[in-house]
């Protein structure tokens, strides 16, 4: 409880994007030593500084960058509210990630925004 307090009296803080970076082709061209670098040490920095201000994730794959961007372009994702097992799998996952109190805030705040909009209206 002391922790969700501390939370509430800070300033959100996010970072000014939700990106991630896909690096493609690491076997067919190899990366060089110094990008390599850059790249582990940018992970270190993510792995130390829990889920403040993270830098965005980068993910290696060995196939080319058509062929990653194909299947990207192709993948659906497949969860569905009545497959319970991969629908718990996903609340176990997510559910530390979300602040809850936050969420609700945010909807109240939105709710009364509308119907403040809505009997200026009337």
């Amino acid at each position: 409880q002391q922790q969700q307090q501390q939370q509430q009296q800070q300033p959100e803080q996010r970072p000014p994007w939700e990106a991630a970076m896909i690096v493609t082709g690491c076997d067919e061209t190899p990366i060089s030593p110094h990008v390599l670098e850059m790249i582990q040490q940018q992970q270190h920095k993510n792995n130390n500084q829990g889920r403040q201000r993270r830098l965005p994730p980068i993910l290696m794959v060995p196939q080319s960058t058509v062929r990653v961007m194909d299947a990207l372009h192709r993948y659906t994702p497949k969860l569905n509210f009545q497959d319970n097992h991969r629908v718990e799998t996903a609340i176990s996952h997510y559910e530390s990630y979300i602040d809850f109190d936050l969420l609700l805030r945010r909807l109240l705040r939105v709710d009364h925004s509308a119907a403040a909009a809505e009997q200026q209206q009337q």
